[in-house]
């Protein structure tokens, strides 16, 4: 399914009057279009969703805070912690979407906090409704409210947040898949303190496991914190260069981003 060129105009300059940094990403896709740090104005808007664009919203220049719960289980401990009684709820294709704000200067994305399929973003940014990611539309359940009234995050919910940075450092947990490589690594933590040197020591080469290579960069990165624009620049530039034989193509490395940072 897809909305209507007009209708997906009209959401976003909606978004950016309610206050929230608008930026275009690719059709169908959860990439962005240019540098993230290009936030669209009513004008930018009129513009470019003259053509199919999805929408998305930059977190960091307003201090948005969005729980991305992707099961049943995420949703739940949401609910126990009382942060479903925001004002502001998207339905994505996965899940949901709950909008917060915070006063945390130099807060980090968290992925797979409490090690359940909840992901705690701060940093890049997310997709928004008006969007259409793989046929599945993302649309707002509660909301949306101006960026001004969202709730603040809880301080409770917050001293766990500032503990689990703490104890992250400047290191992520990589789990290593014992079984088939899927990306996800299971056992054996590994401290990457340099995830761009690391990944260029994973070759790709066909008929040799070369698709398990891009799984696996795919997802070292995605467990350092990168975000899926970072993610698709330096695997379809730098590491596809050095590491991939033959190289993959953009619309691959796409799909890989896409199935293991969804």
């Amino acid at each position: 399914m897809n909305m209507p060129i007009q209708e997906r105009w009209s959401e976003a300059a909606r978004q950016r009057r309610l206050g929230y940094p608008v930026i275009d990403l690719e059709p169908n896709l959860k990439f962005a279009r240019r540098s993230i740090s290009n936030v669209l104005s009513l004008s930018d808007i009129d513009e470019v969703f003259q053509e199919d664009r999805n929408i998305g919203i930059l977190l960091e220049p307003r201090s948005l805070l969005v729980f991305d719960a992707d099961s049943e289980e995420a949703e739940n401990w949401l609910e126990d912690q009382g942060l479903m009684n925001s004002n502001t709820i998207v339905q994505s294709p996965h899940g949901k979407h709950v909008y917060y704000r915070h006063d945390c200067e130099g807060l980090k994305t968290k992925l797979h906090f409490g090690n359940i399929p909840l992901d705690i973003k701060a940093t890049g940014h997310i997709v928004s409704p008006g969007s259409v990611v793989e046929g599945k539309a993302y649309e707002w359940l509660v909301g949306p409210r101006h960026v001004g009234c969202l709730p603040t995050v809880p301080e409770r919910i917050m001293a766990l947040l500032r503990e689990s940075m703490e104890s992250d450092g400047t290191t992520k947990k990589v789990q290593k898949d014992v079984g088939k490589v899927v990306g996800k690594v299971r056992s054996n933590t590994l401290k990457i303190t340099n995830p761009r040197a690391y990944c260029l020591r994973i070759p790709s080469v066909q008929g040799q496991g070369g698709s398990k290579g891009l799984v696996r960069v795919v997802c070292v990165l995605r467990d350092c914190g990168w975000s899926p624009d970072q993610i698709l620049e330096f695997v379809a530039g730098e590491w596809n260069d050095q590491c991939a034989v033959p190289r993959w193509s953009n619309g691959e490395i796409i799909h890989a981003i896409n199935r293991h940072c969804g």
